[in-house]
């Protein structure tokens, strides 16, 4: 029997009373006198005859009731100190009913069945208390640890444990079995015999203990990768040389498109675009073929087509601004001040004279003939 039943179910129920002085029956007795002083509310030891016996007077049978049934709490006055000072806080009953408690009995509705049943009530009212059972007795023959192992309708039968029994297993076995501590960054897998085993992650990823999953480098080959599932987006093509990775191998078919956006070529073989070629045969033209002037009295910015400037600042000064340097390579234009004042033309960019020395303005009549190299301008008079 469950411990806690035993120092609940101590003998506390009262017997007929057989005498108005308070002396207690006994079963096969009735001239056993009052126990006065005694510690014990009821003693039925004392009885020689009943101790004697094998059958008789060996335990004490309650009173049954249907706590589904169980309506109210009997006797008054109830709750002064003397008369059920506690209203009721211990009373210890067999139910035999199964089902919901009356709330005209007791405030909180409890689901009962058969068995010992006790009213916990700590309140101040006399149905504030709450019926709550008895522990149930361990299963016959078993030990005190048994009373912790699972009915075998919930046990499971894939292991074995220390008590391999088919009725009950250790609770306690089968947690450590089956959640036990895994190495960092491990993970169980379910092997052939359908038992978790822990491994190591391993083969083209890994994983950490936050349970990120990483690719590992140099690990993705072209049957991995499902034909058509690369996007533009996956392989950047802006950032794709013409020849692909490597220089050409082959002539290379553009299929009739064009290609834009190519840089001003800075070496023999550099490759170019139809601007750069135009520009270069309209400055041929101008130069060798035609010499266009003209006059100007304000700020100007010169153009392709241009090749004699005539500036005249009598009014006052002002700036020329010459052609883009990278995009004249060769070409030669001629600028005179052709009035008589003081009045500034200035430049722009500076014009070389040297490697180092640069001029940035003129303010007297000059004739200048200038040549781009690409990089700057130079004075060539």
């Amino acid at each position: 029997m469950n411990i806690y039943l035993k120092n609940i179910l101590i003998l506390i129920a009262l017997t007929v009373i057989a005498k108005v002085n308070g002396q207690v029956r006994i079963v096969n007795s009735i001239n056993n006198s009052a126990a006065l002083n005694s510690s014990a509310f009821i003693d039925a030891s004392s009885n020689s005859s009943i101790n004697n016996s094998t059958n008789l007077g060996k335990g004490l049978l309650y009173p049954r009731t249907d706590l589904t049934t169980f309506a109210n709490f009997g006797g008054n006055p109830i709750g002064i100190a003397t008369s059920y000072p506690t209203r009721f806080d211990g009373l210890l009953v067999y139910n035999t009913g199964t089902g919901n408690t009356l709330a005209s009995a007791a405030d909180a509705i409890v689901t009962v069945t058969p068995g010992f049943w006790y009213y916990d009530n700590k309140s101040t009212s006399l149905k504030g208390g709450t019926w709550k059972p008895i522990a149930t007795t361990a299963t016959s023959g078993s030990s005190s640890s048994d009373i912790l192992k699972e009915d075998a309708i919930n046990k499971s039968t894939d292991g074995t444990f220390s008590s391999n029994s088919d009725i009950k297993f250790p609770t306690e076995k089968a947690t450590k079995t089956f959640v036990k501590k895994l190495t960092n960054s491990n993970i169980n897998i379910g092997n052939t015999a359908n038992v978790a085993t822990e491994v190591v992650v391993s083969g083209d990823a890994s994983i950490n203990n936050l349970g990120v999953l990483t690719i590992n480098d140099n690990t993705i080959s072209t049957s991995k990768i499902i034909d058509g599932t690369i996007t533009n987006s996956d392989l950047n093509k802006p950032t794709i040389p013409i020849s692909g990775f490597g220089a050409a191998v082959a002539d290379i078919d553009i299929a009739g498109y064009k290609v834009s956006g190519v840089g001003l070529p800075l070496d023999g073989d550099d490759a170019t675009n139809k601007q750069y070629v135009d520009e270069r045969i309209a400055n041929a033209t101008t130069n060798n073929n035609t010499t266009l002037l003209s006059i100007k009295t304000s700020n100007y910015t010169m153009v392709n087509s241009d090749y004699t400037i005539l500036c005249n600042a009598a009014n006052s000064g002002f700036t020329v601004t010459l052609p883009e340097v990278a995009t004249s390579i060769n070409k030669i234009l001629i600028i005179k001040k052709i009035d008589v004042t003081n009045n500034i033309i200035t430049f722009a960019p500076n014009i070389y004279i040297t490697n180092s020395e640069t001029i940035s303005e003129l303010n007297y009549p000059k004739s200048i003939k200038i040549q781009s190299n690409g990089t700057n301008w130079y004075i060539i008079n």
